[in-house]
């Protein structure tokens, strides 16, 4: 039999053939046991798109044929190739030992023709499941590209709406921090509101004391003042009086007696 496909991990023919994602066909327990610590093609070293085994049921029923019909498995007596060497063996040995038996070439003659159309069939079978076995390859690398062209759609669509999500990210972030800025200045302006306004009041009472206290300065002058000019006019002392009633003493301020200046100086 010719050579049957073999698995690029192995080298070993296919018994259950997958299609990854770089376009190669492997046996499924070899390039599982590769995924598993790789993430790359074992055929190129290019990063898979994905890790996703698609199995060939079309290939695979395609090489249970040829298997079958190769006989790996039956005596090499009924192959059609086995059995076409044998009778060009025979009749090659009856012409080379010069046989003179016409019914042994007639019979030897037989059954190359035979075999000959035997293999003949068996040709044309094998050709039509080549050709059909190239349809399919050519389907399944069509079918590869396509997977292709839509992952990386996929992966350029979700990296532009991923863009999209961190530009709006950015966005919002930015007008937290411009409302957070505008919420301290508030914040800032109302304490140094609340501050400007307990430092007025402050203000106003101290300026209320100040005040309190010089108009009690005052009374207290004054009443001094008629103190002294209550007691100038009791002595008779005439040259104080004029001084004290332009220092302001009142002369009609009254005495303990209520008495006021003018009645103390007539007594």
């Amino acid at each position: 039999a010719g050579m049957l496909p073999q698995c690029p991990l192995t080298l070993e023919p296919f018994q259950d053939p997958v299609l990854l994602s770089d376009g190669f066909v492997y046996e499924r327990s070899s390039i599982g046991r590769w995924l598993e610590s790789n993430a790359t093609s074992p055929c190129t070293n290019v990063a898979l798109g994905h890790r996703t085994m698609l199995r060939l049921e079309p290939l695979h029923a395609a090489f249970d044929a040829l298997l079958a019909e190769s006989g790996s498995h039956a005596s090499p007596a009924r192959q059609p190739r086995a059995q076409l060497e044998s009778a060009a063996k025979a009749a090659e040995e009856a012409l080379t030992n010069g046989s003179k038996d016409p019914a042994l070439m007639h019979s030897l003659s037989l059954d190359l023709e035979q075999r000959l159309q035997a293999s003949v069939a068996e040709v044309d079978t094998y050709t039509e499941l080549l050709a059909r076995a190239e349809s399919l390859s050519h389907k399944l690398r069509s079918a590869t590209a396509s997977l292709r062209v839509q992952s990386t759609s996929r992966r350029f669509l979700a990296q532009k709406v991923l863009r999209s999500l961190q530009a709006e990210h950015a966005r919002q972030l930015r007008a937290a921090k411009v409302i957070q800025s505008a919420a301290r200045e508030r914040l800032r302006r109302r304490r140094e509101g609340r501050a400007l306004r307990h430092i007025q009041s402050q203000s106003r009472c101290l300026s209320a004391r100040i005040h309190l206290a010089s108009c009690a300065a005052a009374a207290a002058r004054r009443a001094k003042l008629d103190a002294q000019l209550l007691t100038a006019c009791e002595k008779g002392n005439a040259a104080l009086v004029p001084l004290l009633l332009q220092r302001g003493a009142n002369p009609a301020a009254r005495s303990g007696k209520g008495l006021t200046a003018l009645h103390v100086a007539a007594n």
